[in-house]
């Protein structure tokens, strides 16, 4: 899941303080001296901004003046503090033009083990892993081929990776393989690995859109998905959370767990008030 957002980092600022900064802020600053490991910035008020530019060398050779000039305005992040000195040590930064998600979760049980929402919550707070929906394209085929495989269909079955064309009232869709060619019959195993979408197109005629919808919600899809031919190919909006769910269940043999991130809430004694554990439901 990505999503696009413009961030503008704290210009140098002439009245600049010690409590108008705070670790992982992200501002700029003005190169004014350098040497082979550290550039020295002007981050404003007389706070001197230490960047360690030798941490650059695990990722190639460089001379100093290759990677920032005297004079440069750069983008940093701060890191730390060194109020003796009168100075904050900071690190390269590259505020993003397209952002990512990430969640990770122990399919067994349903513990989230890792979530990332965004860049950085405080420019930021919407969260990309749960509230962002998305195409999530080829990687909804788990979902069509599930329930091709609980509904009479085999790995081993031959489908004509052919040029193929849907037809009905209101309908007209010709899909089409990333390739923009055909390889004539193959086996289903065959078109899951090279992720063939005309077979996929085939597969969602024969066995039915609502049973695929079904599918996709029984083993954990929670956005409403629209029925059409083109939903074996990702066409319906999900959230990252949709598809980690439904690929858990694949995972746990069937057993879909539901997502959670606390395990218990105490209160100031150290009372247990509120417990969590895995809610699981066998649905394959």
């Amino acid at each position: 899941a990505n999503d696009r957002h413009h961030y503008k980092p704290k210009k140098v600022d002439p009245n600049l303080t010690f409590a108008d900064l705070e670790r992982g802020q992200i501002r700029e600053g003005k190169v004014v001296e350098m040497n082979e490991s550290k550039a020295y910035l002007d981050m404003g008020g007389g706070i001197t901004g230490i960047l360690d530019i030798s941490r650059a060398a695990w990722a190639f050779s460089f001379k100093p003046e290759e990677v920032v000039q005297i004079g440069e305005t750069i983008v940093v992040k701060i890191a730390g503090y060194k109020k003796d000195q009168n100075a904050v040590t900071v690190t390269f930064e590259q505020p993003p033009y397209v952002q990512g998600s990430l969640l990770a979760m122990d399919p067994h049980t349903g513990e989230i083990l890792a979530m990332v929402g965004g860049y950085d919550f405080r420019e930021s707070p919407f969260n990309r892993s749960y509230q962002s929906k998305r195409q999530p394209g080829s990687a909804f085929k788990i979902f069509l081929y599930t329930a091709a495989m609980d509904n009479g269909f085999t790995p081993a079955d031959v489908v004509l990776d052919t040029p193929f064309v849907l037809e009905g009232p209101g309908i007209y869709w010709r899909p089409h393989n990333y390739s923009r060619s055909c390889s004539g019959p193959m086996t289903i195993r065959t078109a899951i690995e090279q992720s063939i979408n005309i077979v996929a197109a085939k597969t969602i005629d024969r066995v039915g859109v609502e049973t695929v919808v079904e599918y996709a919600h029984r083993m954990g899809v929670k956005s409403e998905l629209v029925p059409v031919y083109s939903l074996a190919l990702g066409s319906s909006d999900v959230t990252l959370m949709d598809m980690v769910t439904g690929f858990a269940t694949i995972a746990n043999y069937g057993v879909k767990s539901e997502p959670y991130a606390i395990r218990y809430i105490i209160d100031r004694d150290g009372n247990k008030i509120e417990e969590f554990g895995p809610v699981q439901e066998e649905v394959l």
